[in-house]
């Protein structure tokens, strides 16, 4: 059964309990303590700051699925260069770096090696993977506004596409949803062109889908880089910042967001 947009945020806190919506409230936030007050201002004077750009809200594409695993590892052992990615989560508002927002839910989801989304139906890829939850997944953003998932380099996509249209095809993205409060937020992460056709050149299963067929046709399209990709352009995205650690690739976006409340951000849309 479908979980709503309201459910799923109105039980953010029941996540860890292994439930979602298990305690939301008919009647909205429950009455603040003398405690919670004197923590909340404790935490805002010594709370740790860091880096982050304000990043656009982005569509949130065809293939989200609100019943995503609560999990770090996503991959579900598909073929793939592995990849940890770091999100943290700041409100702009302070005036003086970023604050981090605990406590909020990070959904990711995005195409494995292949170009392939898990929970798709028939007409759209070449293979039905419904009810299968490869590469989706959510956690909640720690005391540092951050979350981590171990998942693989994407592959970038074509999907098929009724007439005049018959196909849309991306570069490398990775969606990702945000829930805080009763806010969301939908933006998309890029990998750096040059990271790619490095991929792409050498490293397989990267490497044999420079081309791909258009599902359930015989129209063959080269791979998208971002300049060629009309979401990524749009948005006036900048690509992730790219390291090694332990010999893994690491990928890390600072996510700032606008915001005035010192409990952290009361609108994801602010200016």
């Amino acid at each position: 059964m479908a979980i709503g947009r309201r459910s799923f945020i109105g039980g953010a806190g029941a996540l860890i309990g292994g439930t979602i919506g298990g305690i939301a409230l008919a009647d909205g936030r429950p009455p603040v303590t003398g405690d919670q007050f004197n923590e909340m201002l404790l935490r805002n004077r010594t709370a740790q700051r860091f880096n982050c750009t304000m990043i656009r809200p982005a569509e949130e594409g065809p293939f989200y699925n609100p019943a995503s695993p609560l999990r770090r590892d996503i991959a579900e052992r598909h073929a793939g260069v592995p990849l940890t990615l770091r999100i943290s989560l700041g409100n702009l508002g302070g005036g003086i770096g970023c604050t981090p927002v605990s406590g909020a839910v990070v959904d990711i989801w995005h195409a494995n090696a292949k170009g392939e989304y898990s929970n798709v139906g028939e007409g759209l890829q070449d293979r039905v993977t419904a009810g299968e939850t490869f590469m989706r997944g959510h956690q909640l953003t720690d005391a540092t506004g951050t979350v981590e998932f171990e998942t693989t380099v994407p592959g970038w996509e074509v999907v098929s596409a009724a007439p005049p249209i018959n196909f849309a095809a991306r570069t490398t993205h990775i969606h990702v949803k945000i829930f805080h409060e009763w806010q969301i937020f939908d933006t998309q992460l890029y990998f750096g062109d040059d990271l790619l056709d490095g991929l792409y050149a050498e490293v397989e299963p990267y490497r044999s889908r420079n081309v791909i067929r258009v599902p359930g046709s015989t129209q063959e399209i080269k791979r998208l880089r971002n300049g060629d990709d009309y979401s990524f352009k749009r948005s006036e995205s900048t690509p992730m910042t790219i390291t090694r650690e332990g010999g893994k690739l690491l990928a890390t976006a600072a996510i700032g967001t606008w915001g005035t409340s010192n409990r952290g951000i009361p609108s994801f849309y602010g200016k």
